[in-house]
């Protein structure tokens, strides 16, 4: 790390696949993160002040686009801060992060404000007492959706595949392993029409929601798969 601090090159820092860096100075840490364009920092047991002290640097850094903060524990990190962090970012991973329900809000709104942020990932992150409005307005002006393991709720679900509707930007939608089986099946089958490709595994799909969707994919010009 403090070899990074010193390139005058590097643009990419791969450090996943849980290499454990809870031991190194927070500032160094901060300092070699803020020098690069790409950093993934996955799985590498990060303690509560490296990721404040590391967030808080981001917050004045011109180079950093990528950041992957997959398998983190950041639920004592301050929404507030953590939304500031990545507002200026262009993609975001934070998958299984251990987030709490308001860090969830907070990210989301600063999404929907960011000129910048086309990839937020928030895999496997318990969004099931986020608002529907707000989850559906943030997710929904994204290309691909992925909402694997968030234990939505069918409201919720509701909310997303109804503002689907009006927004053409979002072509791939993933709600596996969420239960739609109380969502309207008229809702899922228009939705499901417009989209290129939509992942439905181990969603709990009565016989009447499957029928509507059948036919539904009969007369679509755009899924694929």
């Amino acid at each position: 790390l403090e070899a990074v601090n010193s390139s005058t090159s590097l643009v990419t820092l791969m450090m996943a696949h849980c290499i454990n860096l809870k031991e190194v100075p927070a500032e160094v840490l901060a300092r070699a993160v803020c020098r690069l364009e790409t950093v993934d920092l996955s799985n590498t047991r990060l303690t509560t002040h490296q990721c404040v002290t590391m967030l808080d640097a981001l917050l004045s850094s011109k180079t950093l686009k990528d950041l992957s903060l997959r398998c983190i524990y950041l639920s004592e990190v301050s929404e507030d801060l953590l939304a500031n962090a990545i507002y200026g970012l262009q993609s975001i991973n934070l998958r299984n992060a251990k987030l709490t329900t308001d860090q969830c809000i907070k990210i989301l709104w600063a999404s929907l404000s960011s000129t910048t942020l086309t990839f937020l990932n928030l895999v496997a992150v318990n969004l099931s007492r986020v608002p529907g409005y707000l989850l559906a307005r943030a997710v929904c002006q994204h290309q691909s959706v992925d909402l694997y393991r968030t234990r939505l709720k069918t409201d919720q679900c509701v909310a997303i595949l109804e503002t689907s509707l009006s927004f053409t930007s979002m072509t791939t939608l993933s709600l596996r392993c969420i239960s739609l089986s109380q969502v309207p099946a008229e809702v899922l089958a228009r939705a499901v029409h417009r989209l290129r490709s939509v992942d439905l595994h181990y969603t709990n799909l009565t016989t009447d929601q499957c029928v509507l969707l059948l036919e539904s994919i009969q007369s679509s010009t755009k899924l694929s798969t």
